[in-house]
């Protein structure tokens, strides 16, 4: 894993904001931010919302979460509650988290913290695998078991989710035109 030094061009490359809009939003949750320009941006029509499909799996005890990201897919996850493993299987993928941009290729096993929320950007075609201990099958009640509850100030309310998360569907999108 390569970790670049928190500077405006990989991070503007990820995220997608200017380096003016960044320093505008300073004190404001950058994933936070990252999403609400990700809106604004298909609302405008200059992006386009993706499918990012999501297998689960289940074994005794275990909850296993695969989601499959094209190349140029910009992402930005939940805010994961509980530590858990991760495995990049397939794919290149950069990864904003924390003030660092970290930069992974398959294959990759990591350690994902709690409180940790990322913004992704997609080099190509990348299957990112989570796993989850739980007794539970129930996708609901996992989430609310393994996320934190978080609701984006900068987004109109009828984005979020009553439980304060974000809905699945608008977290993925490419430039138009790069489909």
């Amino acid at each position: 894993m390569d970790v670049i030094p928190m500077d405006m061009e990989p991070l503007q490359t990820i995220t997608g904001i200017s380096q003016a809009d960044f320093l505008r939003g300073i004190g404001v949750d950058v994933v936070d931010l990252c999403e609400a320009e990700m809106e604004a941006q298909i609302k405008s029509g200059e992006m386009a919302r993706l499918d990012c499909p999501v297998v689960h799996r289940f074994t005794p005890g275990l909850y296993v979460r695969e989601i499959s990201m094209p190349t140029g897919a910009r992402l930005t996850s939940k805010t994961h509650g509980k530590e858990h493993p991760f495995v990049i299987s397939k794919g290149e993928v950069s990864v904003w988290c924390d003030g660092a941009v970290s930069h992974y290729k398959a294959p990759y096993t990591g350690i994902t913290t709690p409180g940790s929320r990322r913004v992704l950007f997609v080099h190509s075609d990348t299957i990112w695998t989570t796993f989850h201990p739980t007794n539970s099958r129930d996708l609901d009640e996992i989430e609310k078991e393994i996320m934190e509850p978080h609701s984006n100030p900068l987004l109109e309310t009828e984005y979020n989710k009553a439980d304060g998360s974000l809905p699945d569907s608008c977290a993925a999108l490419t430039e138009k035109g790069g489909e």
